[in-house]
């Protein structure tokens, strides 16, 4: 991993890019340590699927174990990452990722806990709080 500076990066943005792309991480160091590392998106994509895999996995090791103080909502919850899982390789194939936001509001809307038209209401208002759109 590389460190540079805001500012090294607004002056050298194509090189940096290049080298993020070729396979390395590259640190930019913020003011008030808000940092961001700079990825590829195949490396992102890549540390998705590892990380809804490791999700998957570790339902799993629950169910297994008997960990689970209900195996029914166990059953539900694998269910759940599976349609989850099923619906974000869709989305990476045609290049567009899910975020964390996304497939937490999954969970809530194949879990129960909302609705389809709720979640997309929260993004309208989101959007409206921001002014991308207007009313």
């Amino acid at each position: 991993m590389r460190a540079v500076q805001v500012n090294d990066l607004a002056r050298n943005c194509k090189k940096i890019c290049d080298e993020a792309f070729a396979g390395t991480p590259i640190l930019v160091a913020r003011p008030k340590k808000e940092n961001v590392i700079l990825i590829s998106e195949s490396t992102y994509l890549d540390l998705v699927k590892v990380q809804e895999e490791t999700r998957l996995h570790e339902l799993g090791k629950v169910e297994r174990e008997g960990d689970a103080p209900d195996h029914d909502e166990a059953m539900n919850k694998k269910r759940i990452y599976k349609k989850i899982a099923n619906i974000s390789a869709g989305f990476e194939i045609d290049g567009m990722p899910l975020s964390t936001k996304d497939i937490e509001a999954l969970e809530r809307i194949l879990s129960g806990k909302t609705t389809a038209e709720e979640e997309i209401s929260k993004v309208i208002n989101t959007y409206k709080t921001t002014g991308i759109i207007e009313d």
